[in-house]
């Protein structure tokens, strides 16, 4: 029996969705998770206090990759290491991008302090000689640098999740609520008190999107997380179940005694694993 149908999430693909749901009542249809949480990052990285940096960033890696003698120092003081790296999405590559410039601070740092860069930037012409020059401005500035530390923990827990939902290690049903719930809440430790605003986007989409009541079956019924979090003591999560047995079970006695042993396990003292 087919229970989930997945598909990208504009608005013809929910339309037809839901539309199949009122057909199929035994189906569930939900939006792609990897677009879902790139559209997530694509509104980070459009946020007013990140564009500019981003676009900063990306005159700095083009400079370098348009240019071979750039591009050969950059690899020596590197290592062979690269400033872009292809990634699942576009805004995923962003970070990548961002991260990969932080972790090379130091090799960067030397690259426009060598002998090589010097000679190269006396044979340029007045134009590139000005991207040059914004390049070492960039790679001089303490701000800049401060900016992507940033950046990067905003970033980073999100393309986490974005790597899990991508994997065909494991399904990612039992896991997705609570892997968005650890990537707030490490947004929120890694930013203190500018939080909100970064929960807000996220939730804009999560919220009217990607989230649903099969996602909430999915983290209750996982035993991983059932013993370890307070999971039947969350009213979205528990009533989020009980509207899938409530839609998928036919026989009104089953759904009827599934409803109630979950309320019971509800009242039952800590759950799982408890004396």
């Amino acid at each position: 029996m087919v229970v989930q149908v997945v598909t990208d999430n504009g608005s013809n693909y929910k339309a037809a969705g839901l539309k199949l749901m009122g057909v199929r009542k035994n189906l569930y249809w939900t939006p792609c998770a990897v677009h879902c949480i790139d559209l997530m990052l694509k509104d980070i990285a459009n946020d007013p206090s990140i564009k500019p940096l981003i676009q900063k960033s990306q005159q700095l890696t083009c400079f370098i990759y348009i240019h071979g003698w750039a591009l050969s120092i950059m690899r020596t003081e590197t290592q062979n290491g690269e400033l872009v790296r292809p990634a699942i999405t576009r805004f995923a590559t962003n970070f990548l991008a961002l991260d990969s410039i932080l972790k090379h601070h130091a090799d960067l740092k030397r690259m426009t302090n060598t002998r090589g860069w010097t000679e190269n930037y006396m044979k340029l012409n007045r134009k590139d000689r000005e991207k040059a020059n914004v390049v070492v401005g960039l790679i001089d500035s303490q701000t800049y640098w401060r900016d992507i530390a940033g950046v990067t923990v905003i970033f980073g827990p999100l393309v986490k999740v974005l790597r899990m939902v991508d994997s065909d290690n494991k399904a990612e049903m039992g896991h997705l609520y609570e892997a968005m719930d650890r990537a707030k809440f490490m947004i929120k430790k890694n930013v203190g008190k500018w939080y909100k605003k970064w929960w807000t986007m996220i939730d804009k989409r999560w919220n009217n999107q990607l989230h649903q009541d099969i996602h909430a079956a999915g983290y209750f019924l996982n035993p991983k997380y059932q013993y370890a979090n307070d999971v039947v003591n969350d009213d979205e999560v528990l009533n989020g179940f009980l509207r899938v047995v409530n839609r998928m079970v036919n026989d009104n006695e089953t759904r009827l005694n599934i409803n109630r042993e979950a309320k019971r396990f509800r009242l039952k003292t800590g759950a799982f694993g408890s004396n």
